[in-house]
């Protein structure tokens, strides 16, 4: 999967003991809790264990979804396959979910929300452990004729930390594979995923016809390279006509793919550029007339010459005619982060330094030596970062404490520098993710979807003349990592349940209007004592600017009460109230 020994592979899919070796390699993460009615009550319910029915995503049982279970034995037994799998990836193998009164609709068939057990394992090179396995949803986002017969109904996966969250960022993450694959190399790609849904992204995605015949059902196989390239373009259509009824805060959507993805991601930037805000691209083959004129003995990129292949059967034999060179169109396209390793066996990194250069870079081949990573500038707005021992893959590791099997630096490479390449991949992947979900958005959706998953304060009981009260430190946790923020608090309403309250942004003239609803049993007024036991709870957050924009998100919080804090009760009114 990693360099494209796929004949391997396919001998490891066929093992039976591959289920129990996927199992270990995931990693200790969880989906949020989900909540349900019992006898009048809201209880917590584990996502991972429960039967199919209405759920809730917050404590107080106030808003619904549809789901249902999937056990880690059957999604071994979509996904655990020899190639060519028939399962993954292919709508018709699966039955849509008719009954979702509380699920948005969409413009297709889809399923109730699930846990995404691909999206836990420990694939990459970074840490995990901090985020929130996301929850999927499928969809069918396309049905064509197939090439063999039938119809080929195509599969769209959707990504979310909190099935209810809105005001999030749009991403259409493309799988690599050489156009050819699906299983492993959409593994190497969900495996990511979480990253992306806990920065803010709603993700998208979706699978393609491939060419040749080594993978995937039958009738969605034999594709011509024009029937991958519509694909994702018919991709973008579907997330256009429904990211926001997913809980996505704006119209265009943002991009990136690996490998053969990153072609594919690189084909709707510069034939859809209206629809897209910026991509980001790892390992793309950017230019094909490029790879040809020099992939030969003698030229500059003799040494891929086991790449022509791949190349021959994505083109066909009319290779003079595919538009693949992306970066024809230059600087006028949607802005672009690159990564590529200099070391890549599969696609020559000079690829990239083109694309770079086409934005209006002056990239140079070089990857930076001893400092391992070298980043230039492409243009105003784009970049591309070099890894000078990275391979193709280089964000996949089997574990991160596994440097050998990592790919952020080749085999040849000495086990000091594989050790040390890892975290300089993983900071480039995480700046670029930072990149990517800089949208330019409106304000309230850049805050909320930066918000902190979870927050660790101690609330005042009463509103005091100085210092943080309870909602202050709710709020500089929760948008803390946006901007520093001053609290001039203007506490507009307050009542067992909600509260508003104003927050100005430090050296901004927009005052934000924050909105915080939590289980009324967590919030205390004047005189009532509080527990002596940590509470923990599900908010909703709405941020509305002074147009009316809005946007709202979901997140934990554990409290800890001091009661030393808390006046003894008075028996009076409240004075404005505090937490």
């Amino acid at each position: 999967m990693l360099v494209g020994d796929y004949d391997g592979l396919r001998q490891m899919m066929a093992s039976s003991a591959a289920c129990a070796a996927a199992a270990s390699v995931k990693a200790p993460i969880k989906p949020l809790n989900l909540f349900s009615k019992s006898s009048g009550a809201c209880t917590r319910a584990n996502p991972e264990t429960s039967i199919a029915g209405t759920y809730y995503s917050d404590v107080g049982c106030g808003r619904a979804i549809d789901y249902r279970p999937t056990s880690m034995a059957q999604w071994c037994a979509e996904s655990i396959q020899p190639s060519p799998n028939p399962s993954v990836g292919n709508a018709a193998s699966w039955q849509p979910d008719a009954a979702q009164t509380n699920n948005t609709p969409l413009t297709s068939a889809s399923q109730r929300w699930t846990v995404a057990h691909g999206a836990q394992f420990d694939l990459d090179s970074g840490d995990l452990s901090a985020n929130s396995a996301p929850f999927m949803r499928r969809a069918v986002y396309r049905d064509v004729p197939g090439t063999n017969g039938g119809r080929c109904q195509l599969e769209m996966r959707i990504y979310k930390k909190d099935p209810n969250a809105t005001g999030l960022v749009p991403l259409l993450a493309i799988h690599g594979g050489s156009w050819s694959y699906r299983g492993a190399a959409f593994a190497g790609l969900e495996s990511e995923l979480s990253y992306y849904t806990e920065a803010g992204f709603v993700v998208f995605a979706p699978f393609y016809r491939l060419v040749g015949n080594d993978d995937g059902n039958v009738e969605c196989r034999n594709a011509k390279w024009t029937d991958t390239t519509s694909d994702a373009e018919a991709a973008l259509d579907w997330v256009q006509n429904n990211a926001a009824a997913l809980g996505a805060g704006y119209g265009k959507t943002a991009v990136m793919g690996q490998s053969a993805g990153a072609h594919l991601a690189a084909w709707l930037i510069t034939h859809r550029p209206q629809q897209i805000t910026r991509g980001m691209l790892l390992y793309p083959p950017a230019d094909l007339k490029d790879f040809l004129a020099n992939a030969k003995p003698g030229g500059s990129y003799a040494n891929y010459l086991n790449s022509l292949p791949i190349i021959s059967k994505f083109a066909g034999t009319d290779v003079s005619h595919v538009d693949f060179l992306v970066r024809a169109a230059g600087g006028s396209l949607p802005p672009v982060f690159i990564l590529h390793g200099r070391r890549d066996v599969l696609i020559p990194s000079n690829q990239s330094v083109l694309l770079c250069n086409a934005y209006g870079g002056h990239a140079v081949d070089s990857g930076g030596g001893a400092a391992l990573r070298a980043t230039y500038a492409c243009g105003a707005s784009s970049q591309l970062h070099l890894f000078e021992y990275g391979n193709h893959a280089l964000d996949a590791c089997l574990t991160p404490l596994l440097r050998r099997a990592c790919l952020a630096a080749d085999s040849a490479a000495s086990l000091d520098v594989r050790r040390a390449a890892v975290p300089v991949v993983a900071d480039s992947l995480r700046q670029g993710r930072a990149w990517l979900h800089d949208t330019g958005g409106a304000p309230p959706a850049r805050m909320v979807a930066n918000m902190s998953p979870s927050a660790m304060v101690q609330p005042y009981c009463g509103f005091p003349t100085s210092g943080f009260t309870a909602s202050q430190q709710l709020m500089a946790t929760a948008l803390g990592g946006v901007a520093p923020f001053s609290y001039g608090v203007d506490l507009l309403a307050l009542n067992d349940s909600a509260y508003v309250m104003k927050v100005q942004p430090a050296g901004a003239s927009n005052v934000f209007s924050v909105v915080a609803y939590a289980d009324p049993n967590i919030w205390y007024e004047n005189g009532i004592p509080p527990p002596a036991d940590p509470l923990r709870g599900t908010f909703r957050l709405t941020v509305r600017d002074a147009t009316g924009a809005t946007a709202t998100r979901d997140f934990q919080a554990s409290y800890v009460i001091d009661a030393s804090l808390c006046p003894p009760p008075s028996g009076g009114g409240s004075d404005g109230g505090g937490p």
